[in-house]
């Protein structure tokens, strides 16, 4: 701002000249100053790994971290897991290996995390023994990643007692941010030094006013490995690839309609060379089709809902251990609804319910042909549970927000094993205080429930080495994993 000041004789009127100056440009700097802080709560990344519900992060009473569409495109990871490096009590190991990468939160293990893709529990398919699985999600795709610290079983369901990572895809919007076009294409070619890895994709997309469509392919190649903890070459000969493929159409026929329905297809290989001639060939299929409808009419009723259906295969061959294969399938869902009303204060009620089915089954290559591999038997999982929470606002200052849980499991296998159910309710409640604006106090405490995986009481193996020989003994009398989180 700039002000031009005539010569005069008259003080007064000097005086009262500046005065209007300087409470001009105070107007100004305060204008700009609320429009920093507007700017500032609107440009906030909306989580939902706290409550069920979307909310500035901001205003989140929960531990969370969130990584954008922005921080994915300057950091340019190899795999998915390598953008969690430099988050707070968050561990990787393998982030250079689609195959093999493992997260830990705050010390716990990649079983006792829940993982979500656009709101889907994704069923934990970890394999035992001599059988890695990692997390398939090439980064090309992320539009946000929220990884939130601490249990979050009560909301989510069985497991993730050690914390919650919640990934969101990107839609056509996302690809033609800053753009005022309407449809597009993106190829892209690089090639990291690191792992001698090449990286092509290809994407095309178009929105209108009713309807948003997105789909392409990352392919990932590379010919070594790095070590996490030297930074030098493995000594082993290592040859990685990976293929992503994802659709995803999002249709609004109205304005409270949302119909969503998305495909998704990973495929990868990791082939080991040893010098003393050992060979492990590894590889892992999946395809996963989701649906989704959101509804929201007035503040009574604001639905959502979900149904998801994975199927993956896992294939090892070994000059030792031969050639072996496991089938998963699962079908999962949720519904959640929402209600907003007054009562000695105000609440956001959410309650609903939600579901998952997996089945395994290994089978092993002989002579005549696969035969049933007897290390994994053929079993299968349930998991449910119904829960309940409020946001209850006493007023602007201060709220509690409690939610209760109920929880169901149940496992049994084709074999001798003895099958194994159980039930239980976990309750959880968090205090939020908030003196001013941009200052939030709270605290919270959680139970945290973990029922055994599959894998954990039906599967075994004896796999020789070349100096040892690994055993593993199933135990199918696993009781469930509790926890307190505050």
């Amino acid at each position: 701002m700039s002000a031009t000041l005539c010569r005069s004789s008259n003080l007064p009127f000097r005086l009262a000249a500046i005065a209007s100056v300087i409470l001009t440009s105070a107007s100004a700097i305060a204008a700009e100053s609320a429009d920093a802080q507007k700017a500032g709560a609107t440009t906030q990344p909306v989580v939902v790994t706290a409550t069920r519900t979307a909310q500035p992060l901001n205003q989140a009473a929960s531990s969370i971290s969130v990584l954008t569409q922005k921080d994915a495109e300057e950091i340019q990871p190899i795999t998915f897991t390598e953008l969690l490096l430099d988050i707070p009590n968050v561990d990787i190991t393998s982030f250079d290996s689609v195959m093999n990468n493992r997260i830990s939160i705050r010390g716990s293990g990649d079983r006792e995390i829940t993982y979500l893709i656009d709101g889907m529990r994704q069923d934990n398919q970890t394999i035992g023994g001599n059988r890695p699985s990692g997390i398939f999600m090439d980064s090309e795709l992320l539009k946000q990643i929220e990884v939130k610290r601490g249990g979050g079983s009560v909301l989510y369901g069985n497991g993730g007692i050690g914390g919650t990572i919640a990934v969101e895809t990107k839609d056509a919007a996302d690809f033609l941010r800053d753009s005022d076009k309407d449809f597009g294409a993106t190829l892209k070619a690089g090639y990291v030094s690191d792992n001698l890895e090449w990286q092509k994709s290809a994407y095309v997309y178009g929105r209108t006013e009713l309807w948003d469509v997105v789909a392409g392919v990352t392919r990932r190649d590379s010919g070594a490995a790095t070590s996490s903890e030297t930074g030098h070459r493995n000594t082993a000969d290592v040859d990685n690839d990976s293929t992503s493929a994802f659709a995803k159409a999002t249709l609004s026929p109205l304005p409270e309609h949302l119909l969503q329905v998305a495909y998704f297809y990973d495929i990868a290989h990791n082939d080991s060379f040893f010098r003393s001639g050992r060979i492990d060939k590894y590889r892992y299929e999946q395809h996963r089709v989701s649906g989704k409808w959101e509804f929201e009419k007035n503040d009574w009723i604001n639905l959502k809902t979900a149904l998801q259906y994975a199927k993956s295969e896992f294939q090892f061959e070994g000059n030792r251990a031969g050639l072996s294969k496991d089938d998963f399938d699962s079908v999962s869902g949720n519904i959640q609804n929402t209600s907003y009303f007054s009562a000695f204060g105000t609440h956001e009620l959410t309650f609903g319910g939600d579901f998952s089915k997996t089945s395994q089954n290994g089978q092993q290559m002989s002579l005549s042909g696969w035969m049933p591999d007897g290390s994994r038997p053929d079993s299968d999982g349930f998991d449910g549970g119904l829960f309940i929470e409020d946001q209850y606002a006493l007023n602007d200052y201060l709220s509690i927000v409690p939610v209760l849980r109920w929880n169901y499991f149940k496992r049994e296998s084709n074999e001798s094993y003895p099958s194994l159910s159980d039930s239980k309710v976990t309750p959880g409640v968090t205090l939020r205080v908030t003196p001013m604006d941009s200052l939030l106090f709270w605290g919270s405490v959680n139970a945290g429930y973990r029922p055994p995986i599959l894998d954990e009481m039906y599967f075994r193996m004896t796999y020789p080495d070349e100096e040892w020989t690994s055993i593993v003994v199933p135990n199918p009398d696993l009781k469930p994993e509790k926890s307190v989180n505050s």
